[in-house]
C-alpha cells in the first residue's frame, strides 16, 4: 500500500499554484468516473486559477517597475546629454541645446518622481514638444538627441502597455482573496479532500485509483522535498 502524504502548509505561493495545475491535469486525465473526484477536480481548478491570477499580478507588477526604470533611464540620459551640449564649443550646438533646455527645465529630474499616470502625461507632452515645428530642427542638430527621443517614446509606449496588463490583472482579481487565503483553500482541497479520499479508496477499492494515486503521491512528495531542501539551505 502506497503512503499518501499531505502537502506541507509552508509551500510557497508559486509552487502551490504549479502543483495545483499538475494535480488538476492528473485528475482530469485519470478517466475515473467518480462524482467525488469530479468535485475535487473542479475545486482544485478554481483555487489554482485564483492563485495563479495573484502570481501573475505580482509578476506583472515587477515587469511594470522594470518598464518604469527603463523610461526613467532614457529620460535621464536625455537630460545629461543636453547639459553637455550647453557647454559645446560650437555656437550652433550650444544655441540648439539652450532651446531644448528651456523645454526640459519645466520638468527637470523631478519628472521621474511623479506617479505613473502623471509621468506618462508629462512624458507624452515632452515628446510632442520635441516633435513640434519649433523644436524638432533644434533637436536634429544635437547628435544622438533624436535617437534618445525615439527611444523615450518607445519606452513610454512599452510602459503604458505593461501598465494596462497589470491593471487588467488587478481587475480580474478584485473579487478574490489574498494569495495566502487562496493557498489555504487549495491546501484544504488537496489535503483534507483529495488525500483523505484517495486514502479511503486505496483501502476500499484500490484498483481503479492505483495509477492516479501513484502519480499524486509523486507530485506531493516532490513538492515536500523541495520545501525541505529550501529549509536546509536557509539553516546552512
Amino acid at each position: 500500500m502506497i503512503r499518501i502524504n499531505k502537502l506541507k502548509s509552508n509551500v510557497r505561493i508559486h509552487d502551490a499554484a504549479m502543483l495545483g495545475s499538475r494535480i488538476y491535469n492528473e485528475l482530469n486525465q485519470s478517466g475515473i468516473e467518480d462524482a467525488h473526484i469530479d468535485t475535487i477536480k473542479a475545486e482544485t481548478n478554481t483555487f489554482t486559477s485564483s492563485l495563479k491570477a495573484v502570481v501573475d499580478e505580482n509578476k506583472n507588477k515587477s515587469l511594470l517597475d522594470a518598464s518604469d526604470d527603463r523610461r526613467d533611464n532614457t529620460y535621464r540620459a536625455l537630460l545629461y546629454l543636453n547639459k553637455g551640449y550647453l557647454l559645446h564649443p560650437n555656437e550652433t550646438i550650444r544655441e540648439a541645446a539652450l532651446a531644448v533646455d528651456q523645454v526640459l527645465a519645466t520638468r527637470g529630474f523631478d519628472l521621474t518622481n511623479l506617479n505613473y499616470t502623471a509621468q506618462s502625461e508629462a512624458t507624452n507632452a515632452l515628446i510632442r514638444d520635441f516633435k513640434s515645428e519649433t523644436l524638432s530642427p533644434k533637436v536634429a542638430l544635437l547628435p544622438s538627441m533624436s535617437e534618445l527621443v525615439v527611444q523615450l517614446e518607445a519606452d513610454e509606449l512599452s510602459f503604458q502597455n505593461t501598465q494596462k496588463e497589470w491593471l487588467d490583472a488587478k481587475a480580474d482579481d478584485q473579487m478574490t482573496l489574498s494569495a495566502s487565503a487562496h493557498k489555504r483553500e487549495l491546501l484544504k482541497v488537496i489535503n483534507d479532500k483529495m488525500v483523505t479520499y484517495l486514502r479511503a479508496m486505496q483501502q476500499m477499492n484500490p484498483e481503479p485509483y492505483q495509477a492516479l494515486i501513484s502519480k499524486i503521491v509523486l507530485l506531493i512528495d516532490e513538492a515536500n522535498e523541495l520545501i525541505r531542501s529550501r529549509q536546509k539551505e536557509v539553516e546552512n
